[in-house]
């Protein structure tokens, strides 16, 4: 299974949140022999507290936290110019998107 993944994985979350969801496919990866290097997390998150405790958390588990982005998935496509292996989400469904669909 390892030998079909490509040389670097590149993961996106558009809601990521604390950034759960990335570190524990990280850790999968891990666990399959994947090197740390070739692993590449991105993602966005619209909550300022939220954005810094993903930040944060990468940082503390020795992840280069420069793949995240605060900002608004729908509105601000920070990773416009960039292609992704792999993308999971868990949209967030405590918030309303009406005023952001209006937005575009």
């Amino acid at each position: 299974m390892k030998d079909d993944l490509p040389k670097i994985i590149t993961l996106y979350d558009p809601a990521c949140g604390s950034g759960g969801m990335l570190t524990e496919r990280r850790e999968y990866l891990l666990a399959i022999g994947v090197k740390s290097s070739a692993i590449q997390l991105s993602g966005t998150e619209i909550n300022p507290e939220t954005y810094v405790i993903c930040k944060s958390d990468l940082i503390i588990k020795g992840v280069d936290p420069s793949g995240m982005h605060l900002g608004n998935t729908i509105t601000d496509n920070a990773f416009a110019d960039k292609s992704f292996g792999y993308m999971l989400t868990n949209p967030p469904y405590g918030k309303s998107w009406k005023t952001d669909r209006e937005k575009t």
